[in-house]
């Protein structure tokens, strides 16, 4: 991709919050934090951090976040001429760069990183898009700098791209992303909460985002069946294990891990091919899980985790409907009995 930059607009009042939004813990870091946080962990080099109301607040998280503070005079006017003051801030050799209010704290750098890989000379546009709907952050080229200090403010920034895709319309498209982050801002204290129940759990993906790495592989209907059926047993299984007290396991992981078992279907090997999906979409715990389905190797002193119920429950369904061990056993010899290796 062409040397990219990112603007955080920062500058805001938070004026519909009972606190500074940038500011506002998330995890272990600030709301600040993380969003800059996803564009450094995808390669991006400079970070720019618009700020305007509070602006001596937030540097000491600017510094600490690895940013770069642009303080806009006119914050008090609109977003949009936080976008200007960032847009006059970019190096002179950038040649495309993304916008995301810092309200929009968790999209996740594989995210960042899949609209960078992307992004080509020909197009002046990229949205994320989540299940047929656009989000943050968009990523422009450098030709749209001076349309977007040029521009009025009317309509902001959204104006202004509106235009280019009139103009344009070749220019500017969609990129599908399994992350459902792109949507999701805090403008009032109950979104805020959202979020935080979000960041908890970002390790496994919504349901939501399970439809949408389906979409995005193109996997089989018939196929997505297996997968579902194959996730209640895996949710039974690991019910029944953690409710005997054989040990601690994520029964939300297991699900989403059974659910997406056999998401790369359709390609050899397909729990390679769906492990490596799901690590690109920023799921590498859930991929190595899937890249594993197919064969499970326990020592007999190893604790059972969540890969070898996932490995489990995929052996108690045959198509659509649960079965026993005995019956799954019967079902491949019929299938693959007359192989001379299953024979010996």
């Amino acid at each position: 991709m062409p040397h990219c930059e990112t603007i955080i607009l920062a500058g805001g009042f938070s004026s519909r919050m009972q606190g500074f939004k940038p500011l506002y813990p998330l995890g272990n870091a600030t709301v600040l934090e993380r969003a800059v946080a996803a564009f450094r962990d995808a390669g991006v080099e400079r970070v720019l951090v618009v700020t305007g109301y509070r602006a001596g607040d937030l540097a000491p998280a600017i510094s600490a976040a690895n940013a770069e503070p642009v303080f806009n005079p006119g914050y008090d006017q609109g977003m949009f001429t936080s976008v200007q003051a960032g847009v006059r801030s970019l190096s002179r050799d950038c040649e495309s760069f993304f916008v995301l209010p810092v309200d929009i704290p968790l999209v996740r750098p594989a995210t960042v990183a899949r609209l960078m890989d992307a992004f080509h000379n020909d197009a002046s546009v990229l949205y994320p898009n989540f299940q047929g709907e656009r989000g943050h952050p968009p990523v422009l080229a450098a030709c749209l700098r001076e349309p977007i200090l040029g521009h009025t403010g009317e309509g902001g920034l959204r104006g202004v791209l509106a235009q280019e895709e009139e103009q344009r319309p070749e220019r500017v498209r969609d990129v599908a992303v399994a992350d459902q982050a792109v949507l999701l801002d805090m403008d009032r204290e109950e979104q805020y909460r959202r979020l935080q129940a979000r960041q908890q759990g970002m390790r496994v993906p919504t349901p939501e985002e399970c439809e949408a790495l389906f979409h995005m592989a193109a996997t089989p209907h018939h196929v997505r069946g297996h997968c579902r059926a194959v996730s209640l047993v895996a949710r039974e299984l690991g019910r029944a294990w953690r409710n005997g007290g054989k040990g601690d396991v994520d029964l939300e992981f297991i699900v989403r891990a059974a659910l997406l078992h056999d998401v790369g279907k359709g390609s050899k090997p397909h729990e390679t091919t769906g492990g490596r999906m799901l690590a690109r979409a920023g799921f590498e715990e859930m991929g190595r899980v899937v890249a594993c389905h197919g064969d499970a190797h326990l020592d007999g002193n190893e604790p059972i985790t969540e890969a070898e119920i996932v490995f489990l429950a995929d052996k108690l369904v045959i198509g659509e409907q649960a079965v026993s061990l005995d019956q799954r056993f019967q079902a491949a010899l019929e299938r693959y009995g007359h192989e001379s290796e299953v024979k010996q």
